[in-house]
């Protein structure tokens, strides 16, 4: 009896340790996520602001349309996610506005080049994964060329499998 009522005891002590491993794995995905959102919004924040208000001081037809981009990529980072994924058609949609935003800045020093191949209507993948990527291309590529600035963007999704490659 005694042997029987330890052993009951050892189970729920485990199932117990389960639940709160599994608490705490969520919690830290969700603090992995509030990170990556705080590492996107400075850098970037303040140097489109300032673009937009170069934009502005200018008088140029440009500026509500970057400011309606940044509100747009705003908007989807603090909403949209949330979720643990999202359509890939959104996050390419959001990396077009990032991408619109920085030609506003770097003008006509910048070329771009993007390649989109294979099925991006019905695949999803996690919020924000293509975007730190694409912005680390600028802070420490395209911001360090002084003249010619350049980024190459080839997208394509192969059933399941997703290729991403940035020069």
């Amino acid at each position: 009896v005694a042997g029987f009522a330890v052993a009951i005891k050892l189970v729920k002590l485990w199932y117990l340790k389960k639940i709160d491993n599994e608490r705490l794995e969520k919690a830290k995905l969700r603090a992995e996520l509030e990170a990556l959102k705080g590492q996107l919004h400075p850098h970037f924040m303040f140097n489109t602001l300032n673009s937009i208000y170069s934009l502005a001081l200018k008088k140029s037809d440009y500026a509500p349309d970057a400011i309606l981009k940044l509100s747009q990529l705003m908007r989807y980072i603090l909403t949209e996610c949330s979720n643990h994924t999202i359509d890939l058609q959104k996050e390419v949609l959001v990396l077009h506005h990032y991408l619109d935003l920085e030609k506003t800045r770097f003008g006509e020093r910048l070329h771009i080049s993007i390649n989109i191949l294979g099925d991006i209507l019905n695949n999803r993948i996690p919020p924000l994964l293509l975007m730190p990527l694409l912005e680390n291309s600028f802070k420490h590529g395209a911001n360090q060329m002084t003249e010619h600035a350049w980024i190459s963007m080839d997208l394509a999704v192969e059933g399941s499998l997703l290729k991403f490659k940035l020069i």
